[in-house]
C-alpha cells in the first residue's frame, strides 16, 4: 500500500498505461476501437499508453478459423512475456479479459491491474447455449466440435482467472457488475464505465443528419454491425417483411456487416432489390454521412458490451429500436420505454420499428432531440478522465502502489 502522499501523487498524475487486448489492432473490430479511442484520449490528456496487441505479437494477419482461435489463447503467454520483461515501465495494464496470463506476482508487475470487459463472458455463453436451442442447425464434424468446445472452455478457464486476479475489473453495463458480484467479486473490485464519443465525432453527426422532413418523406431504416446470429442476422428476415407489409416504400440499409452482401441476401431470402443497400466495410470518417438520411435505427442484438453502434445512430438523432438487454438499454431507458423490446420478440421489434416510420414531424423532431441529447452524455472525453482518476484513486489508496 501506497499512502497518498504528494511526491506519489505527482508521481502518477500523469499514468503510464500499458493497454493488452489478443485481437488485430483493426478499428473495424468493436473491442478494439473501444481500446483505440480511450488511448486518444488518454494520450490528449498527457499520459503515455502503449499498446500489446495481436498486431504486434504475430508477424501473419487474418489467419484460418481454427489458427486464429489458438492464437487468441497463445496471445496470453506472448503478453505476459512482455508484461515481464517491461513490468516496472507501466503504472497500469489495461487487459481484455482472457488477454493476460498470469497473476502479478508471477508477471512481477507492482501497479495496478485492470481487467476489462467490453461483453462479459459469461453472458456471451449464456446466449450460445440458447441459440442453439433456438436456431438448431447442423452438427458440424466431430472433431471440429470437440476443437472449439475444448478451446471454449480453457478460454472460460482463464477469463475466470483473469477476472479474480485482477485488482480491478472494468465494466461497460451495470448488469454485468451484478452477474460479478453474484460469483463472489466485492464491489470495490468492479466499476462501470460505459464508453462514449468525442465531441469532434458527435458533430459531424449531427452536421451531416438530413431533415425531419426528408427523413420521414423517404423511410430508411438502418442497422449498424457485424452480420451474425448475435446481432440478429436470423431475425432480419421476419423484421424486413413485417415492415414492408405496413410500409412497403420503406429501404433498409446494413451498414459494416463485415460479409459479403451475398452473405446478407441469402439469410434474407432476397436475390435483389433496390430498397436494400450494402456497405459492408466503411472508414469511421464516412459513416456520418452513411447515417445522415436514415429515419430509424434498428439493432435487434441479443447480448452487448455497451453498443457504440446505437450510440452513434443517437448522435446523428436517429431513434434507435433495440432488444432490452444490458448495454443498448443504458443509453434507450433515458430516451423512451417504446424504444426498447424483449429480446427475441421479433414482430414486437418490428412493430416498433414500423411506429417511427409512421411519425408526425413534431414528435419525430422531439424524439431525434432526445436522442442527441441522450448521446451527448456519454463523452469520451469525460469517461475516459473518469477511468483515469479511479486508476490514480485505486494507485494512491487500496489496491496497488505505482512501481517503485
Amino acid at each position: 500500500m501506497v499512502g497518498a502522499s504528494g511526491s506519489v501523487a505527482s508521481r502518477v498524475e500523469k499514468l503510464r498505461i500499458l493497454l493488452v487486448v489478443n485481437l488485430e489492432w483493426d478499428p473495424r473490430l468493436g473491442a478494439v476501437r473501444v481500446f483505440m479511442e480511450l488511448a486518444e484520449q488518454w494520450r490528449g490528456a498527457g499520459h503515455t499508453v502503449e499498446i500489446f496487441s495481436a498486431s504486434e505479437a504475430f508477424s501473419t494477419h487474418q489467419p484460418r478459423p481454427a489458427l486464429s482461435a489458438l492464437r487468441q489463447l497463445g496471445f496470453g503467454y506472448k503478453a505476459a512475456a512482455f508484461v515481464r520483461k517491461n513490468a516496472n515501465r507501466f503504472d497500469v495494464i489495461d487487459a481484455l479479459i482472457g488477454s493476460l496470463h498470469g497473476s502479478k506476482q508471477s508477471l512481477a508487475f507492482p501497479g495496478l491491474l485492470v481487467a476489462r470487459s467490453v461483453g462479459l463472458y459469461r453472458l456471451y455463453d449464456s446466449f450460445d447455449q440458447q441459440a442453439r436451442l433456438r436456431w438448431p442447425g447442423r452438427p458440424g464434424r466431430l472433431s471440429t466440435r470437440l476443437f472449439y468446445g475444448t478451446i471454449a472452455r480453457w478460454f472460460r478457464r482463464l477469463s475466470d482467472a483473469a477476472v479474480r486476479r485482477a485488482d480491478l475489473v472494468n465494466l461497460p453495463n451495470e448488469e454485468e457488475k451484478l452477474v460479478l458480484q453474484r460469483e463472489g467479486i466485492t464491489e470495490n473490485a468492479l466499476t462501470v464505465q460505459p464508453y462514449g464519443l468525442s465531441a469532434e465525432r458527435a458533430d459531424a453527426f449531427a452536421r451531416l443528419a438530413a431533415s425531419v422532413e426528408s427523413r420521414l418523406d423517404r423511410p430508411k431504416i438502418c442497422f449498424l454491425g457485424m452480420w451474425s446470429p448475435r446481432k440478429g442476422s436470423r431475425d432480419w428476415s421476419e423484421i424486413l417483411r413485417f415492415i414492408w407489409q405496413q410500409v412497403p416504400h420503406a429501404r433498409f440499409c446494413f451498414l459494416g456487416a463485415m460479409v459479403d452482401p451475398e452473405t446478407i441476401r441469402r439469410d434474407l431470402g432476397i436475390e435483389f432489390s433496390d430498397r436494400i443497400e450494402i456497405v459492408s466495410q466503411y472508414s469511421q470518417d464516412e459513416l456520418p454521412a452513411l447515417l445522415g438520411d436514415c429515419t430509424a435505427g434498428a439493432f435487434p442484438s441479443y447480448v452487448e458490451g455497451f453498443g457504440i453502434a446505437v450510440l452513434e445512430q443517437l448522435a446523428a438523432g436517429i431513434p434507435t429500436v433495440a432488444f432490452d438487454v444490458p448495454g443498448p438499454r443504458e443509453m434507450l431507458q433515458q430516451i423512451s420505454p417504446e424504444l426498447l423490446v424483449p429480446a427475441g420478440d421479433v414482430e414486437g421489434f418490428a412493430q416498433s420499428v414500423t411506429r417511427l416510420l409512421r411519425s408526425d414531424a413534431a414528435a419525430y423532431r422531439k424524439l431525434s432531440h432526445r436522442c442527441r441529447e441522450t448521446a451527448a452524455r456519454f463523452d469520451w472525453t469525460e469517461i475516459a478522465r473518469n477511468t483515469a482518476e479511479i486508476y490514480r484513486a485505486a494507485l494512491l489508496h487500496d489496491i496497488a502502489g505505482p512501481h517503485s
